[in-house]
């Protein structure tokens, strides 16, 4: 698998998007950086898996979808290497220890963090959205489902 330039600056600014956009006039918690860094590799992570095979992976179960982008796919490619904790089951979690929760929608897979109070679908959660399109879209603070 052969990756542009391009690739590696669009996999740059998104993870620098995540740590660098303020909130509320001051920077964001460590917990909100950590979260945004590992949703926007995970986002990216989805992002060359779908430029290699046409289409996101079918699965969307949290330590499934680390698997696959670890190399349990059809040409063992490593589209994520661990270097950042995980839960006890190898889940991709949150920066509160929370699971990233990974659901399909029309445009691809939304990722979601449950966010500072621990509970998913509540105000403060965070989401970034891993679409089939041509580039990687910007992430959002978003409590819909």
């Amino acid at each position: 698998m052969k990756l542009s330039p391009i690739v590696f600056g669009i996999v740059g600014l998104v993870i620098l998007a995540g740590i660098i956009i303020p909130t509320g006039g001051c920077g964001p918690s460590k917990e909100t950086s950590r979260t945004r860094v590992e949703m926007s590799q995970a986002q990216v992570s989805l992002y060359l898996y779908n430029q290699e095979y046409g289409q996101l992976p079918e699965e969307t179960d949290n330590p499934m979808i680390v698997q696959i982008l670890e190399g349990d796919n059809p040409r063992r490619l490593k589209f994520y290497t661990a270097d950042r904790k995980r839960s006890k089951t190898g889940e991709f979690i949150d920066g509160w220890g929370m699971p990233l929760l990974f659901k399909p929608n029309d445009t691809g897979i939304l990722i979601r963090s449950a966010g500072k109070d621990r509970l998913y679908y509540t105000k403060d959660d965070l989401t970034i959205e891993a679409t089939t399109r041509a580039s990687p879209p910007k992430g959002s603070n978003s409590a819909s489902p």
